[in-house]
């Protein structure tokens, strides 16, 4: 029997038990003949529907045509939904696209970790914090920032990471007042990091290497005579930038935290292409 007869055989089947016809009720081989067919699966379920008046067979105004017609036509449909042209076609096909790329990537990546995870036998303890970080690190959604950053060009770049961290920086005293492309230039610097609820992100009196922006969030300060909260918008680390001094403060994650950094290495870096920003230092020094 022909594919188009066992397919009329099985809709008329549903039809007259009241049922829609759906991928699981067809048998294996001939699921493979319609997938191999892929010319004549364009009007494979418009047949199913019964050629109804908004399907593109009739709208293309080609349901008493020939057989020749209707297999070219058909064939057209087929070769411009893999290369993604209509020319010629009023009513172009939509293009079936895989939109869960990155969720896919993401539960690939999962797994590849859970089975290091296994392999290398780590606590379970351990191994519930890392799934933790992975789920609000990149939050089911595999994407490379970095990577598609690098895609648009330098001034697209500085303006998406403005509108990303912008007012992070100039809630920041030592940014506050100062001139629009040294911002551009830090904010150009800027690493996302995630922390995790209870981690230490900074140590009294350990060497630092950067400052931290608190995108969304909150962390506790704290010394053994002083605490202070801080959440979204807030700031801390920035001692590491100035004085070059070892951290006068314990900071620890009372949440999930999404931050921003910057190192002392990078903020050198954009004070040797804007040296007139010194003075930030100077004049923070003498407030302090």
């Amino acid at each position: 029997m022909t594919l188009e007869k066992r397919a009329l055989a099985l809709a008329e089947h549903k039809r007259n038990n009241r049922d829609a016809v759906t991928m699981e009720d067809l048998d294996i081989s001939l699921q493979n003949d319609i997938f191999i067919r892929g010319d004549d699966f364009a009007a494979f379920v418009p047949m199913l529907q019964g050629f109804p008046s908004d399907c593109w067979i009739v709208k293309e105004n080609i349901l008493n045509s020939t057989f020749e017609e209707k297999y070219i036509f058909c064939l057209f449909r087929a070769v411009s939904n893999m290369v993604r042209i209509s020319y010629g076609s009023e009513y172009p096909p939509t293009v079936m696209v895989n939109n869960d790329g990155s969720e896919s990537t993401f539960k690939k990546k999962m797994q590849h970790l859970e089975d290091y995870m296994t392999y290398r036998k780590l606590p379970r303890e351990l191994h519930a914090r890392i799934r933790e970080y992975y789920k609000a690190r990149y939050e089911g959604q595999w994407i490379n920032e970095k990577s598609t950053l690098s895609l648009v060009s330098r001034s697209l770049r500085e303006e998406i990471l403005m509108v990303m961290c912008g007012n992070l920086l100039k809630n920041c005293p030592m940014f506050q007042n100062s001139d629009i492309h040294f911002i551009s230039a830090i904010i150009l610097k800027l690493k996302y990091e995630v922390l995790l609820e209870g981690d230490v992100i900074i140590q009294q009196n350990a060497p630092g290497d950067r400052m931290f922006f608190i995108k969304h969030g909150q962390v506790i300060v704290e010394t053994s005579s002083f605490q202070e909260e801080l959440c979204d918008g807030g700031h801390f680390g920035e001692i590491t930038l100035l004085a070059r001094e070892g951290q006068g403060a314990t900071v620890r994650a009372l949440l999930t935290c999404r931050l921003f950094s910057l190192s002392i290495d990078d903020f050198d870096q954009v004070l040797q292409e804007y040296p007139d920003a010194m003075n930030i230092q100077s004049e923070q020094r003498s407030e302090e």
